[in-house]
This record gives C-alpha cells, sequence and structure tokens, in this order.
C-alpha cells in the first residue's frame, strides 16, 4: 500500500494560504499605502481667477465700498520704465482666458510693450453693464478705475496710455466705462457689443476715443439692438458722435479682409472729431468670428496711438 506524500500536501496547503495573504494585502492596499476604498486626494483648488492665464499672475485688489475683486495681470519680460495699459473684458459667459485667446492678449502685450491686465466678471451677466438715471458709479466702472490706479502706482503704468479692449458683454462695458469714467480713458475698442441701458442717463463728462467692431450676421447682439436695453449700434455711435463733438460726416476706408477665412470689412471714421470715433463693420460676420489677429492687433495699435 502506497504512503501518502507528504511533502507535496505541505507545499498545496502552502500554496493556498501564500495566496490567501496575497488576497488580504491587495484589499488592504498593499499593506502600507493607502486604502483601495479611500477616495483620491481633491484636486489643487483654482485660483480666485479661475482658469490660468498662460504667464499672467492672479491678483486680489480692495475696491472701495465694493470689497476684494480679482484679475490676471500680465508684464513684459523686460519691462523698462512706465508702460502703457491694455485691460481687456471678458463676455458672458467668459473668463480672462477666453477673452485672452480671443484677442492673443499675452502675445499682444509681450510683443508691444503693454502692461496687461484682465477683470474677473461677476455673475451670470458678468458685468454691471446696464447705464440707468442712477447718478452712482457702477460696482465694476469702480473696479476697473481701481485697477487703473493700482497699475499706475504699484506697476509702472503710465496713466496718460489707457487703454481697453472689450467683447460682447465687454463690449457693453466700455460704452459705460465711457459714461461713467471717460476721464482715465485714453481709448476703447468694443467688439460685438454696444450701449446697454437708458441713452439719456449717459452724461460723460469727457469725450472718449472710440473705435466700434461689427459684424453684419452677428445673431446674438444685433446690429439693430435688442428689446433687453441693448442699443443699436448706429443709435451707440450717435450718443459719442455728439459727445465727441463730431462733425455729422464720415470717411470710408478701402475694403480689407479682417478674419482668417476672408470675410472683409470697411472702416468708417466720422470727421473732426474732439476724441476719434470709427466704426468698422464686417461684412457677413458673427458674434464670435475668427479675427486675423494680426490684423486685429494692427488695428488696435493704429486706433490706440493716433491721435
Amino acid at each position: 500500500m502506497a504512503q501518502p506524500n507528504n511533502s507535496s500536501h505541505s507545499t498545496t496547503v502552502a500554496f493556498i494560504i501564500g495566496v490567501i495573504l496575497i488576497q488580504l494585502l491587495v484589499a488592504c492596499g498593499g499593506g502600507g499605502g493607502n486604502s483601495g476604498n479611500e477616495p483620491p486626494p481633491p484636486p489643487p483648488p483654482l485660483s480666485a481667477c479661475g482658469a490660468a492665464v498662460e504667464g499672467a499672475t492672479c491678483k486680489t485688489i480692495e475696491v472701495e465700498s465694493i470689497g476684494e475683486r480679482h484679475f490676471y495681470l500680465y508684464q513684459p519680460a523686460n519691462q523698462q520704465g512706465t508702460l502703457p495699459l491694455l485691460i481687456l473684458l471678458h463676455g458672458a459667459p467668459g473668463t480672462p482666458r477666453t477673452i485672452n485667446s480671443f484677442i492673443d492678449g499675452v502675445n499682444f502685450a509681450e510683443e508691444n510693450g503693454y502692461l496687461l491686465a484682465i477683470p474677473v466678471g461677476e455673475g451670470d451677466f458678468a458685468w454691471s453693464s446696464q447705464v440707468t438715471a442712477n447718478s452712482a458709479i457702477s460696482k465694476d466702472s469702480l473696479f476697473v478705475s481701481a485697477i487703473i490706479n493700482d497699475l499706475v502706482t504699484n506697476h509702472q503704468g503710465d496713466s496718460d496710455n489707457v487703454y481697453i479692449t472689450g467683447f460682447s458683454a465687454g463690449g457693453f462695458m466700455i460704452y459705460q466705462l465711457a459714461c461713467e469714467i471717460p476721464e482715465q480713458i485714453t481709448a476703447a475698442m468694443a467688439i460685438s457689443g454696444q450701449f446697454r441701458g437708458e441713452q439719456q442717463a449717459c452724461d460723460a463728462a469727457a469725450p472718449t476715443k472710440i473705435h466700434h467692431v461689427h459684424g453684419t450676421n452677428d445673431p446674438d447682439v444685433p446690429l439693430n439692438g435688442r428689446q433687453d436695453g441693448i442699443a443699436s449700434v448706429s443709435d451707440t455711435l450717435a450718443i459719442w458722435e455728439a459727445v465727441n463733438n463730431c462733425d455729422s460726416t464720415t470717411t470710408i476706408s478701402a475694403e480689407f479682409v479682417i478674419t482668417s477665412d476672408g470675410k472683409t470689412a470697411t472702416t468708417r471714421r466720422y470727421d473732426n472729431c474732439a476724441s476719434a470715433l470709427e466704426y468698422t463693420q464686417v461684412a457677413l460676420g458673427e458674434h464670435d468670428e475668427n479675427y486675423d489677429l494680426v490684423v486685429l492687433h494692427q488695428m488696435m495699435i493704429d486706433f490706440f496711438r493716433n491721435d
């Protein structure tokens, strides 16, 4: 009669025990790490400015009677002495990152020597851009004014060269600023966004150099305005034709290509203004156009820097 193989039996038992131990270790996360049942660590919090703008720094500023607000600041790498200021105002919905991408703001500032600020709007509509008969300056005009003062005081900004570009709801904001703090603005460009509010309530203390850019096929903010207080482009320009003391005559440029897909535009310049007033109309242009950035940047430089 054959005898049982004790060695083989022991090996089998050891193997089974080993498998059980391995399973227990795996279930416990390897014995020394986090348990597989524990949640992963939370992601790092977003900055107060939201999604990052490459190369820019999130800044917090205290606005009198308003509280803390935030903006991105970009300073050219080789800044020497005072620099002109460029402020970009995003749309709604929108963020500093979206307006920076739309304008290519950081590259524009680096290549042309501007101190760049991109404020963060609040709420669903982003900006308190509606001009009303209330004599108080809006919270967002106070915010932009505080940014200008901060850049001049703390970052070698030039108070005599303050330029603002706004898109869509940021364009609405351009016109509120021109009504409420024109003395702080050297020139402004509004893209796809016109005056919003009560036209008779705009009591501008000084003219403002303004360039409006708009597409004829804009479905979101049409040339003819909207019923929710957004004026037509023609009514918007009429306000600043009077404020800037322009003649009723205009000069129209030759047609030029303004978008990456070949859409063309013309620029209408109002004659003999105390501060320049211009309107670039994009034939068949939509709300959020793919502008040729070389052309758009040159338009900004020419308008900002020319008297």
